[in-house]
């Protein structure tokens, strides 16, 4: 009898102890955060920038960031033997929402879509230096005027490209890298000119020029981050 009661009191013991178990690996996965958190300084194509990262699982991860940069290219060129100022100024600037996914869970290989609200321009301004000659009459610079034009894309450029990082690092340091275009649509030129440029600045001409750029449609990105894991 003793020895059957003790049996019995092992048995319910095992059983008590595999359920504390139990419940105390479903109390911990209860405890544990539903996603995790980063934050990142970023730097490529698009200028410098900042982003919040969250890893949903291990097959989503979602991203909010904002760049802001810039391009100032000045020089001169000669037309004709007259000289010319060209001054270039390229604002990058842009709000990301984008969507990781991972193929593979324990890999770091991942598919990023998402889409940008797009405030890019370009601008390019021709300025003549002096007065010019052209065949044997000779034009002020104020006869002869200013051109400039400005570029625009899509407001809402989506995005489509792959990385190689998780949204959010497994240590509190990480790094990534994207590798990706945004889709900006045909260039839209404005353009403006005084003097003697006014008569070019036409619809037909913008026509043209955005015939001449119908490719310029996707703007290439590369992006390196450096991660910082906020949560947990």
């Amino acid at each position: 009898m003793s020895t059957k009661f003790y049996y019995l009191f092992l048995l319910c013991f095992l059983k008590l102890s595999v359920g504390s178990n139990l419940l105390a690996s479903n109390k911990d996965s209860l405890d544990s955060p539903k996603f995790k958190a980063a934050i990142s300084g970023n730097f490529g194509t698009n200028g410098p920038g900042l982003f919040l990262h969250y890893q949903i699982n291990q097959r989503f991860g979602v991203k909010l960031g904002y760049f802001k940069g810039g391009l100032n290219a000045n020089y001169f060129t000669n037309f004709d033997g007259n000289k010319i100022e060209v001054v270039g100024k390229f604002h990058f600037e842009m709000i990301n929402l984008m969507l990781d996914f991972y193929p593979w869970k324990n890999k770091n290989l991942r598919v990023t879509t998402g889409i940008a609200r797009n405030f890019n321009d370009y601008k390019v301004n021709l300025t003549p230096q002096s007065s010019q000659t052209f065949g044997y009459i000779v034009y002020t610079q104020d006869q002869i005027g200013e051109m400039s034009a400005t570029v625009t894309g899509l407001k809402y450029a989506p995005y489509l490209g792959i990385g190689f990082d998780k949204t959010v690092p497994k240590h509190k340091i990480g790094i990534g890298l994207d590798i990706g275009t945004f889709y900006q649509g045909v260039p839209q030129f404005e353009l403006f000119a005084t003097g003697s440029f006014e008569p070019s600045a036409t619809a037909e001409n913008i026509t043209v020029l955005e015939k001449a750029f119908n490719d310029w449609r996707f703007f290439p990105f590369i992006n390196f981050q450096l991660k910082y894991r906020i949560y947990p």
